[in-house]
């Protein structure tokens, strides 16, 4: 049977009930899931759990080394704020993370910049953020990522990706996937592409959408994924960031 949770709003509370817990968000996370944004750029990939783990009860367990810790915009660590890490992202970006598995979302903040081992997953997210998005005791869930932009407030002082930045995935060279396309071939090659390598990417050119699979300076990294699609018969080349135009 499929879990289910529902959002209680009380006055300035908002209480998630999940099966087995109870989840408060604190004032800050309220205040974003009822604002309206516009969304400027989505991504697809796994996300992991970091800073701390979740018992078999779905309850937090600290970690060592977290506790008094500051994140990357100087506050001061706590498990149930609703949060996002990754090595390169903007920090202070507004996000909205749904877990794909179940179709529960939340929107959240970029504030912490954090080593990935590997390139299986595409970011990670808080204790807090996984129990808003009931994510489970594995610690790990297929996540959408979506860049939003406040709606109808001025110098409100939230900081968000801009509009036209060339791509959240900063790096001199990156991996085009097959050529430009419909949107609804995208979309189904991004899904493939995801699987394979674990994060993809869809930036619109004209009327047209380009799927990418990696960007990075170190090129050596960029080529091992290029074979390893080409291995897979997927028809893939490498571009300059530098020159998108010309891709």
């Amino acid at each position: 049977m499929k879990k289910m949770g529902i959002v209680l709003c009380l006055g300035t509370l908002s209480i998630i009930v999940l099966p087995g817990c109870t989840f408060q968000l604190r004032p800050a996370d309220l205040a974003l899931q009822h604002q309206r944004y516009k969304i400027l750029a989505t991504y697809e990939g796994i996300a992991g759990v970091y800073g701390q783990g979740m018992s078999g009860m779905g309850t937090m367990q600290s970690m060592p080394g977290m506790h008094g810790r500051r994140n990357s915009l100087g506050e001061l660590w706590d498990p149930k704020r609703l949060t996002v890490g990754h090595r390169s992202w903007p920090i202070g970006s507004i996000v909205r993370v749904t877990n794909l598995d179940n179709g529960r979302s939340a929107v959240a903040r970029v504030t912490d910049r954090i080593e990935i081992n590997g390139k299986s997953r595409l970011c990670d997210i808080s204790p807090g953020l996984s129990t808003a998005l009931d994510v489970g005791i594995l610690g790990r869930a297929r996540v959408r990522v979506e860049f939003l932009e406040p709606l109808g407030e001025k110098n409100s002082g939230l900081t968000f990706m801009p509009a036209r930045t060339r791509s959240i995935q900063k790096g001199k060279y990156r991996l085009a996937c097959g050529k430009a396309m419909t949107e609804p071939n995208a979309m189904a090659l991004k899904k493939e592409i995801i699987k394979l390598t674990g994060t993809a990417w869809i930036e619109k050119k004209g009327n047209m959408f380009q799927v990418y699979a990696i960007a990075s300076d170190e090129k050596e990294k960029v080529l091992k994924i290029k074979a390893q699609l080409d291995s897979q018969g997927y028809e893939s080349r490498i571009v300059n960031a530098e020159n998108l135009n010309g891709d």
